[in-house]
């Protein structure tokens, strides 16, 4: 009988991961298509999200995969989904503190990229964090963080997100008073813009509070008013939920028929959607309903499928700590690797640079070359300013990392350094130019003119012209003027 209510739970789960099935299929065709790195990570931070929480280890790998091709790029919308999903799906596996470090990488960067609300939705998820861990007061910390930060930035769509989180750690403190007055914040922004859904969970929410606060009567006209709202929406999380309170409330008033129906309502839902935890609440309420009702075969079915699902559930804690090892090496391995291979690009960089330091004396010597051998004064020059435009481009690629250490990647001052060094580079340049220019080419300026029209060379000696020769005077006679 064991294995046959274990087998049922599984198909149910195994179910619904077939569901997703079609999904999956669908975006690694297209992934296949896609030319472009942003475009790969959007579709594998999609394909993530199509996990879910039924295989966190996938979603883990297709959340790293993206993660790193995002770093290489440096594309920042690509780093935030992707560390938001490695987070998440560390949650699910029970690994809080490596959930929480990926949430605080997530919101890091939101904070950096000044993005208000992917700063709010990382606050609220760390607090989520914290609830699961069962402290309260750092919940509380990080959700009053998200608060300020919608109330500065006007961000009223994630205000109903706020109170609710609100009252969900107050009611898990059993902090009563604050836990009503968050909740009915809550009903009363939803009703104000006639959102349904949330309708529905605010109902929920506080029917659970009211229970705490012996209020039975109200909690349980709240349980009923939500049930419509969440088929509706079709909220099955919130509906197992409702019903379970609703059968609890009936068995505590002894209307033990109806406290059944309501508890094999939560059941048939936790089991066909993998509720595991709210699984075992069914089966628990269901097990003093019918001891209740004095049917002890009934009772010990539903005490019998209680006690299969606790051994499967400390079986899943022990296979998803083995599996929390592994995956954690693995990713641990694949850190390695792509740290290893951000240093040999850095390498090669390096290399590369040196090489192109290497060429610039080398083109300044081929221009030094040319300019002593017999060739086209316009070659020279050619060679002689390409050799300049590379010696500075040079000191500009040097300079740059140095500039952006100094300014924190502050575009004010970096435009404002660059200037100043353009300003003082510019002139230099031009100078050197012409300098290096009338040095390399000076071999190749015309002979200055000699003032001499015609001669002739006889045994090596100047003849003058004879109409150029003085005219003979008789002695004593004067040369005319």
């Amino acid at each position: 009988m064991k294995r046959i209510y274990l087998s049922l739970f599984l198909v149910a789960a195994i179910k619904l991961v077939l569901g997703q099935t079609h999904t999956l299929d669908s975006l690694r065709r297209v992934y296949a298509t896609k030319k472009t790195d942003s475009g790969r990570v959007d579709l594998l931070c999609q394909m993530g999200d199509a996990y879910e929480q039924n295989r966190p280890d996938s979603q883990l790998f297709l959340a790293q995969r993206a993660l790193i091709i995002s770093n290489r790029i440096k594309y920042i919308p690509g780093q935030l989904r992707a560390l938001k999903l490695m987070a998440e799906a560390y949650q699910y596996l029970g690994n809080y503190p490596v959930s929480l470090r990926y949430y605080l990488q997530e919101l890091k960067l939101a904070e950096k990229r000044k993005n208000p609300e992917w700063q709010v939705v990382n606050l609220l998820s760390i607090s989520n964090v914290y609830q699961n861990e069962g402290d309260y007061s750092q919940a509380l910390v990080y959700e009053k963080k998200a608060y300020n930060l919608i109330d500065r930035n006007r961000l009223n769509d994630y205000r109903w997100y706020s109170y609710m989180a609100f009252g969900e750690t107050y009611e898990k403190k059993n902090d009563i008073p604050n836990a009503l007055s968050y909740d009915k914040k809550a009903y009363d922004l939803a009703v104000k813009t006639k959102n349904g859904a949330w309708l529905g969970m605010c109902l929920n929410n506080t029917g659970n509070v009211l229970v705490k606060s012996g209020q039975s009567g109200l909690a349980m006209a709240n349980y009923k008013a939500a049930i419509p709202y969440l088929k509706t929406n079709n909220n099955e999380s919130f509906l197992c939920e409702a019903y379970q309170g609703v059968a609890g409330l009936l068995l505590a008033a002894g209307r033990l028929d109806s406290a059944a129906f309501y508890g094999k309502l939560s059941l048939n839902l936790a089991l066909s959607r993998s509720f595991s935890q709210k699984y075992l609440r069914s089966c628990q309420l269901l097990t003093g309903i019918y001891r209740a009702l004095h049917l002890p075969d009934s009772a010990l079915a539903y005490e019998d499928k209680l006690l299969v699902m606790k051994d499967s559930i400390y079986s899943q804690d022990k296979e998803r700590q083995l599996s929390n090892l592994t995956i954690s090496e693995e990713l641990r391995q694949k850190e390695i690797q792509q740290e290893l291979l951000e240093a040999q690009k850095e390498r090669d960089y390096q290399l590369k640079l040196l090489l192109v330091g290497l060429l610039i004396p080398f083109s300044f010597l081929i221009s030094l070359v040319l300019s002593k051998r017999k060739m086209h004064r316009k070659i020279v020059e050619f060679s002689g300013v390409i050799s300049l435009l590379m010696l500075f481009e040079y000191l500009t690629i040097l300079l740059h990392p140095v500039v952006v250490k100094w300014t924190n990647h502050s575009p004010f001052l970096e435009i404002l350094i660059f200037v100043c060094i353009a300003a003082v580079l510019t002139p230099s340049h031009h100078r050197l130019e012409h300098w290096m220019l009338h040095k390399l080419t000076h071999h190749h300026q015309p002979a200055p003119a000699t003032g001499v029209d015609s001669a002739t060379e006889s045994g090596g000696l100047f003849i003058p012209d004879a109409s150029e020769q003085p005219k003979e005077t008789d002695a004593g006679e004067e040369a005319p003027g």
